[in-house]
């Protein structure tokens, strides 16, 4: 989450300074609360396991409990950026992450952690594999498209076409009501799509809006 500021320096009516941010956001919830593709590339999942009524801690004493290893973390995550800092520009990755600047941070400060350098980009990998799985398996357009594409490994149609032979599936009921409707979601899904083995190409013509599906290679195991 970033964010821009500008003010007239020192109550002046003539310098302009600006000044910019940027800090991570947290988003706390149950199940499935990142649905969109292009946020999902740029976030890190954590599932939490559930606290047993034997290990919960009221606020005050788990803040008392950090003060105590509040030194020993601040030296622990110094040591890691000066580990990143030294190592940054000969890591080399064994996955490319959408979020490449961080990614080669993190793998370069990992030898301070006592993990490899590919740790942590493998286990990205591994995370957003099965997050976008459970995103695909949610979302009705792509499962009917899946259904309707079986036997097939093209298919070029019409929206309007399209949203008749969806509705021939077992999503019928949760699927957009008209082919602009259809159109709309297919457009915001399209990375999902992908993921899931799915090419899609749009071609506006007089006598209608066309798209074709193309199977290709998922990019996540099913």
């Amino acid at each position: 989450m970033g964010t821009a500021q500008s003010k007239r320096q020192l109550y002046t009516d003539g310098t302009e300074y600006s000044m910019q941010g940027c800090n991570p956001c947290i988003i706390s919830g149950i199940g499935n609360i990142i649905e969109q593709p292009d946020l999902i590339d740029r976030c890190l999942f954590i599932t939490l396991l559930p606290i047993s009524s034997d290990k919960r801690v009221a606020i005050a004493d788990l803040r008392q409990e950090f003060q105590k290893d509040r030194g020993k973390i601040f030296g622990a995550l110094c040591k890691a950026i000066s580990c990143a800092l030294r190592r940054k520009a000969n890591v080399e990755l064994s996955y490319i992450p959408r979020m490449m600047d961080a990614g080669r941070f993190i793998s370069a400060a990992s030898e301070s952690f006592g993990w490899n350098d590919n740790d942590f980009v493998e286990a990205y990998k591994s995370m957003m594999e099965g997050v976008f799985l459970e995103n695909i398996s949610q979302e009705p357009v792509i499962q009917a498209i899946m259904q309707h594409m079986q036997g097939q490994e093209e298919v070029t149609t019409t929206y309007t076409h399209l949203l008749v032979h969806l509705k021939n599936t077992a999503m019928k009921d949760l699927l957009p009501k008209n082919p602009s409707a259809l159109s709309r979601r297919i457009n915001k899904i399209a990375p999902l799509l992908r993921k899931a083995g799915f090419h899609i190409r749009c071609k506006h013509a007089e006598e209608g809006n066309y798209i074709t599906i193309t199977k290709q290679k998922p990019s996540v195991a099913s």
